[in-house]
């Protein structure tokens, strides 16, 4: 699955702005008075401006064999959250990824995950520009079960299904779809139910309206 476009909002606005476009050097694809958005490989994730406290679980995928030099990158710029101690977290099979987390001036949990099976390598140094796409966003519902059940006739591979949480999509985009009352790994943060608007890439035009929550799920062929 391809996440083309992903909207979220933010009540730190500029604060954000300056965190990715000065400090993480991801590229600006554009802005104005109420919203900026990043060019975060080939996916365009845009933040809107909102008096909401709001935050989000999203992941970016890396090139292979860059982690622990996005490591060092990363360090100089915020703390990474750990786990047990540990800054670099091993997913073993059927996930075969290992991760570095953080906290945005939003207080979204940020990934960088590096996943064995893309094969996608480069020479270049490690910076925000190597990044290659948004890779996950989170989706905190009453029931996962109901959401796979919307969106069942999109025809998203189920990656991982468990009762109170289900990843759905591949390697190149997940939605990770937890109960709203799970507490995110790493961050020991109950997830908030704000705006979700995503744009994937599907063989058709379609959009879906979440019921009972502000999320949009748009196709684009």
């Amino acid at each position: 699955m391809e996440f083309k476009e992903i909207s979220l909002l933010t009540s730190k606005l500029q604060e954000m702005k300056k965190f990715y476009v000065e400090e993480l050097s991801i590229p600006l694809y554009i802005e104005n008075e109420q919203s900026f958005t990043l060019k975060i490989g080939n996916t365009k994730l845009e933040f809107v401006g909102s008096d909401e406290d709001s935050f989000y679980h999203f992941a970016f995928n890396i090139p292979n064999d860059k982690l622990i030099e996005a490591k060092s990158w990363l360090a100089e710029r915020t703390e990474i959250l750990t786990e047990d101690g540990e800054e670099i977290i091993h997913f073993p099979s059927p996930w075969d990824a290992n991760a570095l987390y953080f906290f945005d001036p939003s207080g979204n949990i940020v990934e960088l995950i590096e996943r064995d099976r893309l094969n996608q390598f480069v020479d270049q140094e490690f910076s925000g520009a190597s990044i290659l796409n948004v890779s996950e966003i989170g989706i905190p519902v009453d029931s996962p079960e109901e959401f796979k059940v919307l969106i069942n006739d999109l025809n998203i591979p189920v990656f991982r299904d468990f009762d109170q949480f289900k990843a759905m999509g591949d390697d190149n985009g997940l939605f990770i779809v937890v109960n709203k009352n799970r507490k995110w790994f790493m961050g020991d943060k109950t997830p908030v139910i704000s705006n979700i608007n995503v744009t994937i890439k599907g063989d058709k035009t379609k959009l879906i309206n979440v019921p009972n929550y502000p999320y949009k799920i748009k196709v684009e062929a």
